[in-house]
């Protein structure tokens, strides 16, 4: 798949096939974080703990007219080669709930691609089984909500798959995420300019040891001490597995420092004692190990 909009097409179908009546989709730029996160909540047939733990199998599906889904197996790996990672929850006869977090920076993650068409495509098909909600949230700009158990009321039986609605719905959809595209480039483009970054590690290695909650802790320390002109980021496997988490601070003349084994606490001293009073944390970074 070349564009994340297959991705999302992919899963919306999943919940249409697993009986779903409603669905909800959430796109959200969170530009201050590097973070797109692809959410999707359905109220379908669900899935047993076994299955869950397994889905992402490429070889663990319930059709029968094929032995292989690629759909879930494909985002997690792309999910995780830009940085982020993928999380699904599901119970048998109350739903499914798929959350992909990607790194909008990463060299790795692909374009949105059209997503209104693909939206609007798929609403129209299944207007007489299926209702979407579908959200799209940027941290800065606001959240807009499209429901289309309010479009269909408003519209008063005029079909979804109207040439009209279809090309209005088309059209909503792409002036929504186009607006977010452009705020979430906006933001990233003047946080650049600032200079100074903090890049998390955030592969599997160093999620396994801990690397979300250092990233929570250092934003939400930024956000504590009003620091708005330092960028927080995300990248995939720094190669230094075994001293992760690691976060790194890059200035804006490209020198960098590098922190290893790192924990909530620790973070927040970081961001005081090295971001806000320039004074490098020597006993926490990587000259410290024995490499």
């Amino acid at each position: 798949m070349r564009e994340l909009s297959l991705h999302i097409l992919d899963i919306l179908t999943n919940s249409t096939r697993a009986g779903a009546s409603l669905v909800t989709l959430s796109i959200n730029m969170i530009s201050k974080e590097d973070r797109l996160v692809i959410s999707f909540i359905d109220n379908g047939c669900g899935m047993s703990d076994e299955f869950v733990a397994k889905v992402t199998d490429p070889f663990a599906t319930t059709r029968s007219t094929r032995k292989v889904g690629m759909g879930l197996p494909l985002l997690k790996e792309l999910c995780e080669l830009t940085g982020g990672g993928l999380e699904i929850s599901s119970k048998l006869g109350e739903g499914t709930e798929v959350v992909a977090t990607l790194v909008p920076s990463s060299i790795d993650c692909l374009p949105l691609g059209d997503v209104g068409e693909s939206l609007a495509a798929l609403v129209g098909s299944c207007e007489k089984t299926c209702d979407f909600v579908v959200i799209f949230e940027h941290d800065v700009r606001g959240k807009t909500v499209i429901d289309t158990r309010e479009i269909k009321e408003k519209l008063d039986g005029m079909s979804l798959q109207e040439p009209e609605i279809y090309l209005f719905l088309c059209d909503y959809y792409r002036e929504e995420l186009e607006a977010i595209k452009n705020k979430a480039k906006a933001d990233m483009s003047a946080r650049s300019e600032a200079g100074k970054r903090i890049v998390v590690g955030m592969a599997t290695c160093g999620i396994a040891a801990g690397a979300r909650p250092v990233m929570t802790a250092i934003v939400e320390e930024l956000k504590t001490r009003g620091i708005e002109d330092v960028a927080v980021t995300m990248t995939g496997c720094i190669g230094l597995c075994k001293y992760e988490p690691i976060v790194e601070v890059i200035e804006a003349d490209g020198s960098k420092v590098t922190y290893i084994k790192m924990d909530p606490n620790k973070a927040k001293r970081m961001v005081a004692e090295h971001i806000v009073n320039g004074q490098v944390c020597d006993d926490l970074t990587i000259a410290t190990a024995n490499l």
